[in-house]
C-alpha cells in the first residue's frame, strides 16, 4: 500500500492507526509549512498551509535532484538551502511529485494531522517552515505537539515580519536544531551581542540579514555552515582577514563559508597575502557536497594551511564561497546532476 493511501485511511480509522503503529512503518521527513508566497501562475500571493510527508531519504533526494536537472541548471541553486527547492518541487511539479501533501487552515486542524502521523508511523525528522508572526501566533500552542520533539531544522519567513532575541531563545529552546537554523524574516530587531551568540553553535545557519555582525563574533561561531544573504558592514579586505584567521589554524568545523549578492569589487582581496593556486585533480575533486548541495569549483582558488587542510575560495554568479575540503575527494554524485562543462 503506498504511503498516500495508507494515510488516507489513517486519516479515518482510529483502528487502522492503532495496527499501523504495530507494523513500525518509517517516514524519514516530516516538512511543517505555514507561509504566503507570491505565485506568478496566480497573480496574487498563495498560503501554503501544508505537511509534506516524504517517506523516505530517496524521496527527499529526488525531489531535490529533479529541481536541479530543470533548465535553470545548477548555477544559482546554492543561493537557497534544500527546503527551497523541496518547496518548489511540491507546488510546481504535481504530476511527478508522489509525496502527500495534507492541507490544514487552522491551528487545531494542524494539531489533529499531527496527531494521526504520530499515532502512525515512526518518525525520523521533521522540518518548520513558517511565518514569524504564526509562530508566535495562530499555532503557537500546536508547536508543543510531541512530534516537534523532533524538529531539526526551522526556517522562519516573513518579509514584513520582525525576529528578536526573545524569539530566537524560544527556538533554541523548543527544538533541537542539529540540521539547522535559517531566518529569511525582515530582519533581527535588537540585533545585539546577546542575540548574536544565540547562533555561535548552531551547526548550520542561514540569514538573510546580519547587522552588527563583527569579525570577532565570525571567530567565535562553531558553525559548520555559514550562509548569508546581505552581509552589512564588511570588505573585501575583511574577509581576508577572516580568511586569513582560518589558514593560522583555527575554526576546526567550519566546512562553508558563503556570501550570496557578492560585490565584484571585493574579488581581488580574497586572496591578497595568501598562497593559492587553480585547481589540481589530484590534490581534490572538482564538486564540493554539502549534504544534498553541489558546487562547481572547477575555477576556485585554492589554499593549503600547514596542518594540510584545503580550502577553496570561488567567486561565482554573485557568490562568494568559502569551502573547506575535510574530505578532498567524496563521493562522486555528479551522475545525480546534468552539468555543463566549460
Amino acid at each position: 500500500m503506498n504511503i498516500n493511501e495508507v494515510i488516507d485511511l489513517a486519516r479515518t480509522s482510529t483502528r487502522f492507526r492503532r495496527s499501523l503503529k504495530q507494523v513500525n512503518r518509517k517516514i524519514f521527513n516530516v516538512i511543517i509549512e505555514c507561509y504566503d508566497e507570491y505565485s506568478s501562475e496566480l497573480g496574487n500571493y498563495f498560503w501554503y498551509r501544508r505537511i509534506t510527508v516524504l517517506e523516505t531519504e530517496r524521496d527527499m533526494q529526488f525531489a531535490y535532484h529533479f529541481m536541479m536537472n530543470q533548465e535553470q541548471g545548477i548555477n544559482w541553486a546554492t543561493h537557497q538551502n534544500v527546503h527551497y527547492f523541496i518547496n518548489l518541487f511540491c507546488t510546481y511539479h504535481k504530476d511527478v511529485n508522489k509525496s502527500p501533501c495534507l492541507s490544514y487552515e487552522t491551528s487545531q486542524e494542524l494539531i489533529n494531522l499531527l496527531g494521526i502521523l504520530n499515532d502512525s508511523f515512526k518518525i525520523d525528522h521533521v522540518e518548520l517552515a513558517m511565518e514569524r508572526d504564526e509562530i508566535f501566533g495562530e499555532f503557537k500552542s500546536a508547536l508543543s505537539h510531541p512530534l516537534f520533539r523532533k524538529c531539526h531544522f526551522v526556517k522562519v519567513l516573513g518579509e514584513l515580519s520582525f525576529v528578536d532575541t526573545e524569539d530566537v531563545e524560544f527556538i533554541l529552546k523548543n527544538f533541537d536544531l542539529k540540521f539547522g537554523f535559517s531566518n529569511c524574516s525582515f530582519q533581527l530587531v535588537g540585533f545585539n551581542k546577546k542575540l548574536i551568540k544565540l547562533f555561535y553553535n548552531i551547526p548550520r545557519l542561514d540569514l538573510r540579514r546580519c547587522p552588527k555582525l563583527t569579525l570577532d563574533d565570525l571567530k567565535l561561531m562553531n558553525c559548520e555552515t555559514i550562509r548569508f544573504d546581505y552581509f552589512g558592514g564588511f570588505s573585501g579586505i575583511q574577509l581576508n582577514w577572516h580568511i586569513q584567521y582560518w589558514f593560522a589554524g583555527n575554526m576546526s568545523k567550519l566546512r562553508r563559508f558563503q556570501l550570496n549578492y557578492w560585490p565584484y569589487e571585493w574579488t581581488d582581496d580574497l586572496c591578497d597575502g595568501l598562497p593559492h593556486s587553480e585547481w589540481n585533480p589530484k590534490r581534490r575533486a572538482r564538486y564540493f557536497y554539502d549534504d544534498l548541495e553541489v558546487v562547481d569549483c572547477l575555477k576556485g582558488r585554492d589554499i593549503e594551511r600547514s596542518d594540510g587542510l584545503l580550502a577553496t575560495i570561488l567567486v561565482e554568479y554573485d557568490t562568494m564561497y568559502f569551502l573547506i575540503w575535510h574530505d578532498r575527494f567524496p563521493m562522486d554524485q555528479q551522475t545525480l546532476f546534468r552539468f555543463t562543462d566549460n
